[in-house]
C-alpha cells in the first residue's frame, strides 16, 4: 500500500513527520493557511476553504469551552479540520489531559475535530509515554497497553495518515523517537535506531516555522 502523509506544515512533530517521510520516499500533502511562512513554496488554503471549517470549529470550541477570536490563530485552527478532513487516519503527538479526555493546545483542537468527523485517531501521550486510542463507542481515550490481547495494536500509517502535534516535541525525546519508530514499523523496517534517523530529527538542523 502507497502511504501518504498530511501535514499541517507546523514546527515539530509536523515538520519532523515531512521529513521522514521524503527520507523513505513517502509523498506528502502539507496543508498551510494564508498567514503560514511557507506559503512562498506552498499554496495555502483559500480563505473560501478556511470558511468551510467555521460549522465544525464551532462544535469543537463548545466541547473544549473555549473561545479564538484572534484571526491569525482561527486560520491555523482552520487549517487542522482540513488537515483531519482529507485524512483516513490521524496520529496526534502530544500531552493530553486525562481527566478531561482531551488534549492541549492546537492539537487538541484538532483531536476533538476527529471526534466530531468520526476519524480514527491515536494520541501519543508525550509525558506518560503511552499510546491512546479514541473509542468512539464510549467516547473516551483508551490506553493501548491496557486493550484486550485481540484489540492490541500500535498505530501504523495508512494510505491518508494525517501527523500532528507539539512544536515542542524535541523537549519528550521518547516521543521523537515513537515518530521514527511508527514510520519504521508501518514499513516493516528493523526497529534499531539508526544514525541517519539521529541525524534527519536534529532539531538544530532547521529554522523555526510556525
Amino acid at each position: 500500500m502507497a502511504f501518504t502523509v498530511i501535514s499541517g506544515g507546523a514546527n515539530g512533530v509536523d515538520l519532523e513527520a515531512e521529513k521522514l517521510a521524503r527520507h523513505y520516499g513517502l509523498p506528502v500533502h502539507v496543508l498551510i493557511p494564508p498567514c503560514h511562512p511557507r506559503k512562498a513554496s506552498i499554496q495555502p488554503l483559500t480563505h473560501q476553504q478556511l470558511a468551510e471549517a467555521i460549522p465544525v470549529t464551532t462544535q469543537v470550541a463548545h466541547r473544549l469551552n473555549k473561545q479564538l477570536t484572534n484571526p491569525i490563530s482561527l486560520q491555523y485552527i482552520h487549517r487542522n479540520y482540513h488537515v483531519v478532513k482529507k485524512a483516513d487516519i490521524v496520529l496526534a503527538f502530544t500531552c493530553s489531559e486525562p481527566e478531561r479526555n482531551v488534549c492541549m493546545g492546537g492539537t487538541g483542537w484538532a483531536v476533538e475535530m476527529c471526534k466530531v468527523l468520526n476519524k480514527v485517531v491515536y494520541v501519543y501521550d508525550a509525558e506518560r509515554n503511552i499510546w491512546l486510542w479514541y473509542n468512539p463507542n464510549k467516547d473516551m481515550f483508551t490506553a493501548c497497553d491496557q486493550m484486550s490481547e485481540e484489540q492490541y495494536a500500535l498505530p501504523t500509517l495508512v494510505k491518508k495518515t494525517a501527523i500532528i502535534g507539539a512544536r515542542n516535541i524535541y523537549d519528550y525525546p521518547e516521543a521523537l523517537l515513537e515518530l521514527q519508530e511508527t514510520f519504521k514499523r508501518s514499513l516493516n523496517l528493523p526497529k534499531q535506531e539508526d544514525k541517519d534517523l539521529k541525524e534527519l530529527c536534529n532539531p538544530f538542523k532547521f529554522l523555526s516555522i510556525l
